[in-house]
């Protein structure tokens, strides 16, 4: 049995905290002080109800009081990760936030807003004008995030965390309607600001798969009587494939002729590890085996200034029918 010390009770508050969930409804004061009794601590309701008390003045923790028993847990975004954090560490953090934004739907940013925040006001205790010293400039015109619906997004990673199958409504850009479907979970995929789960739908007939929008789901109910079926299922071979790219599986060999801009962009940030550049005077080309993909045609468009389809031919005759129609409408 401990003894009762100052370092008995600094031990006993840092299990305490250790005991705490990283989100509501939480864990109550009952199920703590059992804790901490199994752990050998001779304690009481009281006693723990006074130390949360106390710990709450000094740590991001709160008390869910919507219904009875009440129950403790971290704030969000914080999740018992207490360390502290130099200037240059929060100025990092505050950095990874900005950056975040644009990047993670809003209710992914749940999990590190408490950090990220701890971090600022950090920074707004220091003097040397930090605000106007670091920022953020995108590359290229970004999409704003779809809403995601918290309790649904809540849902699909339970169901994807126990195998169960998920019962659900989704609104495909093609239905004019939301379609009932019964699906099997098997990954969770981030692509740009958009959220996709991969399934498999529960009448297949065979091991194909298919990328569902996550903020296109209108209901999600998980089936916990239901497990989900894995068979053959590996992520990284679906990631290799065309399913996330949206184009054709089979890899091209593409050469583009660059001009001068262009061809130093790329020296300075590859396409792909496997691209080859050849100097000319006026630029130079590129060689790289790369798939169809809508992100390689939107590139090549979003940089016709600056580059020519060389071959494929059939490649080159496609980007070649999109510009004379986009050059169409300008005239």
């Amino acid at each position: 049995m401990p003894k009762k010390n100052n370092k008995d009770t600094l031990l006993r508050h840092w299990h305490l905290l250790r005991a705490l969930p990283s989100k509501g409804p939480g864990i109550t004061t009952r199920e703590i002080t059992d804790y901490l009794t199994t752990l050998g601590y001779a304690t009481d309701i009281r006693t723990t109800q006074r130390d949360l008390v106390k710990l709450k003045q000094v740590m991001a923790i709160e008390c869910n009081n919507k219904g009875k028993p009440y129950g403790w847990h971290w704030q969000a975004g914080m999740g018992g990760d207490i360390p502290a954090l130099d200037i240059s560490d929060a100025l990092t953090l505050h950095l990874l936030g900005n950056r975040l934004q644009t990047l993670v739907p809003e209710s992914m940013m749940s999990v590190f807003k408490g950090r990220i925040d701890k971090a600022r006001n950090q920074l707004k205790q220091q003097s040397g004008n930090w605000q106007n010293k670091v920022g953020i400039s995108e590359e290229t015109l970004g999409y704003i995030g779809p809403t995601l619906d918290a309790e649904i997004f809540e849902n699909l990673k339970n169901a994807l965390i126990n195998n169960h199958q998920i019962q659900v409504k989704y609104q495909s850009l093609q239905e004019p309607q939301a379609k009932d479907l019964i699906l099997h979970p098997l990954a969770l995929v981030l692509r740009g600001v958009r959220t996709y789960l991969i399934a498999r739908t529960h009448d297949a007939k065979t091991d194909d798969v298919m990328p569902y929008a996550a903020h296109r789901f209108k209901m999600v109910r998980v089936l916990t009587h239901k497990q989900a079926k894995r068979k053959n299922f590996k992520l990284k071979e679906c990631l290799d494939s065309d399913l996330m790219q949206f184009g054709v599986a089979e890899p091209m060999d593409l050469q583009l002729k660059l001009d001068a801009v262009m061809y130093k962009i790329l020296q300075e940030t590859p396409l792909a590890k496997n691209q080859q550049l050849t100097p000319r005077e006026d630029g130079g080309l590129l060689d790289i085996r790369i798939r169809d993909s809508w992100s390689l045609k939107w590139w090549i468009l979003s940089k016709s200034e600056h580059v020519e389809v060389l071959s494929p031919h059939d490649y080159r005759q496609k980007i070649a029918n999109i510009l004379s129609k986009a050059a169409e409408r300008y005239k």
